[in-house]
């Protein structure tokens, strides 16, 4: 499967790591990402 993400070329050859399209992005992401965890560790 390919990948179709943004700039996906810019990704390592063993994706440890993400490329967001901006900064706000990224911002959000892990915005988000803090939200996700912490309902998950509460359950």
């Amino acid at each position: 499967m390919n990948n179709t993400a943004l700039r996906a070329g810019a990704q390592s050859a063993n994706n440890t790591h993400m490329v967001f399209a901006n900064e706000e992005h990224e911002k959000f992401y892990y915005e988000k990402f803090k939200k996700s965890r912490k309902s998950s560790e509460s359950n």
